[in-house]
């Protein structure tokens, strides 16, 4: 399993920021749906399975109101099980959506106070959304790409 939370500034070739609207990363995560109307893969949240881009951007966007202008509003986080955790999971839309929900209560477990206190959250307790995708395209820095083992774009 591959799980990383990303850091706007330096990952990927498309750069965000933020401490600002989620707009430009929901726009991203829907690449694949262009062209498939109503069969397009919608976002899912921790109790939901079917939220519409504006609904996504609207939740994350006003979640903060309280925050100052250069803290981050939200994160973004890549859950990719290998192949071998897909094909257990026989690739199956809502076993990957539940693999995805029991992650999300494992990280929201380890969500702390300032006193170093568990705060016992639990995913539903996080707002969030999340997307499967398809296809998976290797960049310049994948390991894979470095290693000489895929090409950039595979």
């Amino acid at each position: 399993m591959y799980v990383k939370v990303i850091n706007p500034k330096t990952d990927g070739s498309k750069k965000y920021n933020n401490s600002k609207s989620c707009i430009p990363l929901v726009k991203y995560l829907s690449k694949e749906d262009e062209g498939k109307g109503i069969n397009r893969e919608w976002f899912f949240s921790h109790d939901r399975d079917k939220v519409d881009s504006p609904e996504v951007i609207r939740s994350i966007d006003h979640n903060c109101p309280k925050i100052e202008k250069h803290e981050a509003k939200f994160y973004s986080l890549v859950i990719a099980p290998r192949t071998d955790e897909i094909k257990h999971l026989k690739n199956d839309p809502a076993k990957l959506k539940a693999f995805t929900r029991e992650v999300m209560d494992i990280y929201a477990m380890n969500f702390r106070g300032k006193n170093g206190n568990n705060k016992n959250l639990t995913g539903k307790d996080l707002i969030y959304f999340a997307k499967l995708e398809d296809n998976r395209y290797y960049k310049k820095n994948d390991i894979e790409v470095m290693e000489g083992k895929a090409k950039i774009g595979d």
